[in-house]
């Protein structure tokens, strides 16, 4: 134990002895010459790697330990279309009207000379540094900022930052940024959403009165509306916390999250409650049971929208699959109309409209190469989108002109209540049909218009699933305003 505590105090000796006399740590030529104890000037060992040393030798825990570390950065300027300073390519050794030859041009536009006037060549070991004989690095985009990065090509500096002391070495590479272009970027993009968010709202009304109904808004799948409100209120979020974080563009993004905070929770709420309220029979449910209901729907959509943060946390390395899922919100009304048999839920231009406006912001993010949030373009995905929703769209065509179920075999959806079924004669003689004294054929009187039905011709009449007769036209109107038998108050499947 003796003999260990005199090695370490003799190590400990040694290293302070270096320090002091300013030599390397080794003088051996097979050591790795790139280490900072072994670059002869150095100070010895580096201020981390003495703390460290020392620690081991006292024993102590691992810990943190201050260290004063002085940097320099070494860089260059590759100018783009925009030059502060037109003195000539950086980089590429040139010849001055005396003959003399001129130097390189630092980060400020100045001639790097070192003292009394001569030339100081920053082409040191371990700079970092590399001399251009042409101008084909701005040809080739090395050391040129591409789209997304700055735009337009403007100046961009390659340097290295590095700490003799310390041991370390950073390799820097920044892009020319003007704040005033990225406001103005910023702002063109809350504008764009300040006029598109009113027009969804209007396209919303119209659909509305387009299944303004029992039986309409019956059709319109939950699911779809609220997966457009979660979509909704998570750009509400986003664009209220961009205006709290960047002061200057409050105002323009607290607008636009108004707008939208707005859409969700007044109009596409109201849709939602409406839905669900013509799902419901009127005399059914007490006030306990509506409440229960109403907090289901509710439960629903925040647990939607919370489920959206996982999904979105768990494929943040992926946000072209996160685009995708947000603009498949078309899937539970096509898969809904299909299964239920429902004919007609939306209006074409609510669809192409909605869809339309709801692109604005990928496209934006994925395609343009000029936007605020300094994405790279990715235009393969700004393909997969369009051609993703417009899959959709052309879904939801086909079943608005063929029917709902005209590319899903029959084999697979649940029956369809047929209204124009063969009735049997005791059912027929029941309802009243065969008065021949009247003159009416099997006059079955519907009370809807109050005239006689024609029991026996199948085209002609509907029957209920409660077996009450009524005519085709007159029983479709009613359809269209409530899902309840007119004579019975029974509910109706859809047609």
């Amino acid at each position: 134990e003796r003999g260990g505590l005199g090695a370490s105090y003799r190590e400990a000796l040694r290293i302070a002895s270096r320090d002091v006399v300013g030599t390397p740590f080794t003088s051996t030529l097979t050591e790795d010459t790139s280490r900072p104890e072994n670059v002869p000037g150095s100070a010895g060992l580096s201020a981390l790697q003495r703390g460290e040393r020392l620690r081991r030798i006292d024993g102590s825990d691992a810990g943190e330990y201050p260290a004063h570390c002085k940097f320099s950065l070494k860089a260059r300027v590759t100018p783009g279309s925009f030059k502060p300073i037109d003195r000539g390519e950086p980089g590429v050794e040139t010849r001055g009207s005396d003959g003399e030859e001129e130097g390189d041009w630092d980060a400020f536009g100045e001639l790097a000379r070192g003292e009394g006037g001569a030339r100081h060549r920053k082409l040191g070991a371990g700079s970092g540094w590399r001399r251009e004989r042409s101008g084909s690095s701005r040809r080739s985009g090395e050391g040129f900022s591409a789209p997304g990065e700055g735009g337009k090509g403007e100046p961009s500096m390659v340097g290295t930052l590095r700490s003799e002391d310390c041991g370390y070495e950073l390799q820097v590479r920044a892009s020319w940024f003007r704040l005033e272009d990225y406001y103005r970027k910023a702002m063109n993009y809350s504008l764009m959403i300040i006029f598109t968010v009113p027009a969804q709202i209007y396209l919303l009304v119209k659909q509305t009165e387009y299944s303004g109904t029992q039986a309409g808004m019956a059709k319109i799948s939950l699911a779809c509306v609220g997966w457009q409100a979660v979509l909704d209120s998570y750009q509400c979020l986003m664009h209220l916390t961009a205006g709290i974080i960047v002061e200057t563009l409050f105002h323009s993004f607290s607008t636009a999250a108004f707008f939208q905070f707005t859409l969700f929770s007044v109009f596409e709420m109201r849709v939602l409650l409406q839905i669900w309220k013509s799902r419901r029979p009127n005399s059914e449910q007490n006030w306990l049971e509506i409440r229960r209901d109403l907090s289901a729907l509710y439960s629903r959509f925040y647990g939607g929208f919370l489920l959206g943060f996982v999904i979105m946390y768990w494929c943040a390395d992926s946000p072209w699959f996160i685009a995708l899922l947000c603009n498949s919100y078309w899937l539970p009304q096509i898969a809904w109309s299909a299964w239920h048999n429902a004919k007609k839920p939306l209006m074409p231009a609510y669809v192409l409209g909605t869809s339309a406006i709801r692109l604005l912001v990928p496209l934006y993010v994925f395609g343009c190469p000029e936007n605020f949030v300094r994405v790279k373009p990715q235009f393969w995905v700004c393909w997969l989108l369009v051609v993703w929703v417009a899959a959709q769209v052309t879904a939801l065509a086909a079943q608005h002109v063929f029917g709902p179920r005209c590319f899903i075999p029959d084999k697979y959806l649940p029956e369809v209540y047929d209204y124009h079924r063969r009735v049997e004669p005791e059912v027929l003689a029941s309802a009243g049909a065969g008065d021949e004294e009247c003159g009416e054929a099997g006059g079955v009187d519907c009370v809807i218009c109050m005239n006689a039905v024609d029991a026996t011709a199948p085209r002609e009449r509907m029957v209920t699933p409660c077996n009450h007769f009524f005519h085709r036209e007159c029983l479709e109107r009613w359809m269209e305003v409530k899902m309840e038998c007119p004579t019975c108050r029974g509910a109706l499947p859809p047609l």
